[in-house]
């Protein structure tokens, strides 16, 4: 292990890797390393510390990971905590500070006498399969790095080091600002697109079981909005997070996906609904939504966290199987005043505004795999429209006001990819084996006379995203009254059979219009929303036709 580590020319020499505001407990619970002297909760101000602590050293856990190994020039160090560690030397008596956690995803083990040796030459001498694709990743993924930090993004106002391709590694652009990278990277990261792919073929299972792994990449909702409620994430568009946060927080561990960072622990698990979304959204928006129909305790599918945000990813796209696998699809848009404030002239020519090709989830053409995919499997589809609110909390607003427009306005076919060739296949798809462009819009358009009509009925919401609890709760209320009629209206205009037939049972007025909208009644919802099961329903529970 130590050799394999020195082999690499990134080496932390003694130099003060404090930052301003931290104190010596955060570097402690971040599982860092520091030199001891430095009074538990005192700031750590950097230029202070340079003058009074020369001999101060703090490498976090990521920063240990990224270099590869830490030299402290023969110095002695403490650690926070010495059974998180491993102190060892090399022949010339170079200190190295090597954390286990980083020695297991290293893939370190140790032979029958005791000594640390490498998984591959492990696995080698056992004739174990993968350990070559394990060893490509780590040695591609190390050069990238050296690669990006050396020529990071040549845009003034940019300066990423982060890199993509739109088309299978012919090309590489910036992340954020979307410009072409320095040329001279191209190689680094195309080894490292291949080395991924490679990675994740030699560790595949079989397709059942490869199916049921992915699934288990859902995140707890009540992890999942603390972290949109840390300081880095607020205000940010989800495209924002992934480049501050998950992809800086995940290139040290070989670009693995974030649900595998060891800090993960105790918040993955087996996600019961995917979430569909746009990255041109707030994170605090979607998250906020999430939480209004899901418990802390629930797990969910969410693409920031369970794919590997990272070049060669294609393992982990195979998005229809997911939807098949979860109860529920939930679909979170953003509220875009355009959309609100179009004439009938432009709804009727079906204009769409340029921040709606962007951001609505309509008009995306990944949102229309994840609903073919529903449409096929018969899965409930969720629609929220709204915001986090600034104040309370950051709980979920619903907003109608743009829906109307929506519905009228809405054809898939208009529908926006960052890549044109993407959205070209992905129509011809759904022309082909989505049931054509009318069922996804009919499947759309009863989405959003759902939302319409019930998105403030959280127990009818609940219970589509397989919680019936709070639904159950509502019906064993008696007398029946005017939120058990809601209930029904929302639940018919939704389509979702199980909670409408739990309503009927209640003996709620099938035909009862006090206080909707517009005098409609449920039985009308479901008709304007294209749900041919749920009218049937309705019409033999006694509803008027």
């Amino acid at each position: 292990v130590v050799r394999e580590l020195l082999a690499h020319p990134m080496v932390v020499d003694e130099v003060a890797r404090t930052k301003s505001g931290l104190t010596h407990a955060h570097i402690a619970a971040r599982g860092g390393v520091a030199r001891q002297g430095v009074s538990p909760g005192r700031d750590l101000k950097e230029e202070e510390d340079r003058e009074r602590h020369p001999g101060l050293y703090f490498w976090s856990f990521q920063e240990l990971y990224h270099h590869g190994a830490a030299h402290a020039g023969g110095k002695q160090l403490e650690t926070v905590e010495l059974e998180s560690f491993m102190q060892v030397e090399d022949e010339n008596g170079k200190r190295i500070l090597l954390s286990l956690q980083q020695a297991a995803l290293l893939g370190s083990s140790k032979n029958a006498q005791g000594e640390v040796m490498l998984n591959a030459e492990a696995e080698g001498a056992a004739g174990g399969a993968g350990s070559c694709a394990e060893a490509a990743l780590r040695a591609t993924t190390h050069d990238a790095h050296a690669a990006a930090c050396a020529a990071p993004c040549g845009n003034a106002h940019c300066g990423s080091r982060f890199a993509e391709t739109w088309d299978e590694g012919a090309t590489f652009h910036c992340f954020s600002c979307k410009r072409a990278i320095a040329q001279q990277r191209w190689a680094a990261e195309r080894a490292a697109m291949e080395a991924v792919k490679q990675a994740d073929a030699a560790r595949a299972p079989p397709g059942a079981e490869r199916e049921a792994q992915q699934v288990g990449r859902g995140v707890r909702v009540g992890w999942l909005k603390a972290f949109a409620a840390r300081a880095v994430c607020k205000g940010l568009a989800t495209w924002e997070v992934v480049g501050r946060v998950v992809k800086p927080g995940t290139e040290g561990y070989h670009r693995c996906r974030y649900v595998e960072l060891p800090e993960m622990a105790g918040a993955v698990g087996r996600a019961t609904v995917f979430v569909s979304h746009t990255w041109g959204a707030r994170l605090a928006d979607t998250v906020a939504a999430i939480a209004h129909v899901l418990d802390d305790d629930a797990f969910v599918w969410l693409d920031i966290f369970a794919v590997r945000q990272w070049p060669g990813n294609e393992a982990d796209l195979d998005f229809q199987s997911l939807v098949r696998d979860t109860d529920a699809l939930l679909l979170c848009a953003v509220h875009l005043d355009s959309v609100a404030r179009l004439n009938l002239n432009h709804v009727d020519t079906r204009h769409v505004p340029d921040d709606a090709l962007k951001m609505c989830a309509f008009f995306r053409v990944w949102c229309l795999v994840e609903l073919v995919a529903a449409l096929h499997n018969h899965k409930p589809v969720v629609l929220l429209i709204g915001t986090a609110q600034e104040e309370g909390g950051g709980a979920f607003l619903p907003n109608t006001s743009m829906c109307s427009n929506l519905y009228y306005m809405l054809d898939v076919r208009n529908a926006s990819a960052s890549v044109e060739a993407d959205r070209v296949r992905i129509l011809g798809e759904v022309e082909r084996n989505g049931g054509g462009y009318a069922a996804v819009n009919t499947l759309a358009r009863g989405a959003i006379n759902g939302a319409s009509l019930g998105m403030q009925v959280r127990e009818v919401l609940m219970a589509a995203c397989g919680n019936p609890g709070p639904l159950e709760a509502l019906c064993s209320l008696q007398p029946v009254g005017e939120r058990h009629v809601q209930a029904l209206r929302a639940a018919a205009a939704f389509g979702f059979l199980r909670p409408l037939g739990r309503l009927i049972a209640t003996g709620v007025g099938i035909e009862s219009v006090e206080n909707a909208e517009r005098n409609r009644t449920a039985l009308m919802g479901a008709a304007d929303s294209g749900h041919a099961r749920a009218v049937r329903m309705l019409i033999e529970a006694g509803a008027n036709p």
